[in-house]
C-alpha cells in the first residue's frame, strides 16, 4: 500500500508542531489523516504562557493540515486532568496534548498513584521548546546567587518563605 506524499508531509508537519498521541500503524493513517478536526488538550488554564504560545503554532498547523485544531484547556490537578483525558481518548491521532515534562515524566516518578508510561499510555511525537525559569528574591536579601541562598537556608532553618509557579506554565 503506497503512501500519499502530501499525507506524509502533513503527518510530519504535525509531528514537528504538536506533542501527544498518534495511533499505529502510521502507513494506514497517513492516507486519511487527519480525517476530522483535531482536539488539542492543553494541560494548563486558559491564558497561561503555554496556551498563548501554542495557539499561534496550532493556527499554522491547522492551515497545513486542512483541519481545525480545537483547543481544550484542561488545567487542574497539576496538569493531570488533561493528560488523563488524552490517555482515555481513542488512539487515532485526533486527540493530542501539549504537556510539559513535569506532567508526563516527573509526576509518574514522584507519585506512584499517577501511572502514565511512555509507549503504553502516550507517544511523544515532538519536542516543542523550552521555557526558562527564574529564581528571584527581593532586594536586600543576604545572598546574591543560588549557592548563597542554599548556604543561608541551611544556616537559618525555617526563616525563609518561598513560592513557586504551578507546574503548568
Amino acid at each position: 500500500m503506497g503512501m500519499n506524499c502530501r499525507a506524509v508531509v502533513r503527518l510530519a508537519t504535525l509531528a514537528v508542531l504538536l506533542g501527544g498521541t498518534v495511533a499505529s500503524p502510521l502507513v494506514v493513517q497517513a492516507q486519511t489523516y487527519p480525517s476530522r478536526p483535531i482536539t488539542v488538550i492543553i494541560n494548563s488554564p486558559a491564558g497561561s504562557l503555554m496556551e498563548g504560545t501554542f495557539r499561534t503554532v496550532m493556527a499554522e498547523a491547522s492551515k497545513l493540515l486542512g483541519q481545525p485544531l480545537l483547543v481544550e484547556n484542561r488545567g487542574g490537578a497539576n496538569g493531570r486532568l488533561g493528560v488523563m483525558a488524552v490517555k482515555s481518548a481513542p488512539p487515532d491521532g485526533h486527540t493530542l496534548t501539549i504537556a510539559n515534562d513535569a506532567i508526563i515524566i516527573t509526576q509518574p516518578v514522584a507519585d506512584p498513584s499517577f501511572q502514565m508510561e511512555l509507549g503504553r499510555d502516550y507517544q511523544a511525537i515532538a519536542f516543542l521548546g523550552e521555557f526558562p525559569l527564574v529564581l528571584a528574591a527581593r532586594p536586600g536579601v543576604p545572598f546574591k546567587d543560588l549557592k548563597g541562598l542554599v548556604t543561608y537556608a541551611k544556616a537559618n532553618p525555617g526563616k525563609l518563605n518561598w513560592a513557586v509557579t504551578p507546574g503548568n506554565l
